[in-house]
């Protein structure tokens, strides 16, 4: 299913590209294209990189904590992932404005693009926490009734309500980040954060404090809100010196 829904999204697009005629204009070396090419490419890959050494390397000390912590931990996983791709869609757009305000040379343009983005990644933060965190036993019960499972999830629920602030902030300047050309330092932190920081914190927390389940989402709420305020500050850096 997987396989043939993205064939069917990846001829759509090819579909779509050609019926705009956007395959001609003007032609460019390959030597041109990889040189404009590779450093954009070379920071979103390494982020994301780092970013899956790092979630492997934290959901490996999640699974050894048993079956049972485990289920719990993929079903509030799989729940986080609603709000991380809506906010992750945030940050894309984002990224889109903020650099096409920065390619005009439009930097009041670019400010107000950040400004809103960030302020409606806190408004939207909010209804997700809400919803979540009073409802984060039903919630949980749509996946599974097993008693020890919901007891539980339902503390796991409260990090994954709380998770957002961070995530949907450092999704949505990171966006902004990359669209005013700073895929670099978008990377760099990343790769401390989720690479080297979180691993570290959750093996403190699940090894040394004997906090489980709870020690290894306690970390992943540091490590996102070690991103978002890395993001927060080198936007604000980059906002004095454009002002």
């Amino acid at each position: 299913g997987t396989l043939l829904g993205s064939l069917y999204a990846f001829g759509g697009t090819v579909s779509w590209i050609g019926r705009k005629k956007l395959y001609g204009g003007e032609k460019i070396s390959w030597r041109q294209y990889l040189r404009e090419f590779l450093p954009i490419f070379g920071g979103v890959f390494g982020e994301q990189g780092a970013e899956r050494i790092g979630m492997v390397l934290y959901t490996r000390m999640a699974a050894q904590l048993g079956a049972v912590p485990y289920a719990v931990h993929a079903v509030c996983m799989n729940f986080c992932d609603f709000y991380y791709s809506f906010a992750g869609g945030l940050g894309k757009a984002s990224m889109v404005l903020c650099g096409q305000s920065k390619g005009r040379g439009n930097l009041k343009e670019w400010r107000q693009y950040a400004h809103v983005g960030m302020k409606w990644a806190f408004i939207f933060s909010t209804v997700s926490f809400v919803g979540t965190f009073f409802f984060r036993d039903n919630i949980f019960l749509i996946y599974t009734n097993e008693v020890e499972a919901a007891a539980l999830g339902s503390v796991i629920m409260i990090f994954v309500a709380a998770a957002g602030y961070p995530e949907a902030h450092a999704l949505v300047t990171a966006g902004v980040l990359r669209g005013s050309g700073k895929t670099a330092q978008v990377a760099a932190y990343s790769f401390v954060s989720v690479t080297i920081l979180r691993p570290i914190i959750t093996g403190v927390l699940i090894y040394q404090l004997d906090m489980g389940l709870v020690g290894a989402w306690l970390a992943l709420c540091i490590d996102q809100s070690i991103r978002a305020v890395c993001a927060h500050i080198l936007w604000r850096r980059i906002a004095v010196i454009n002002e």
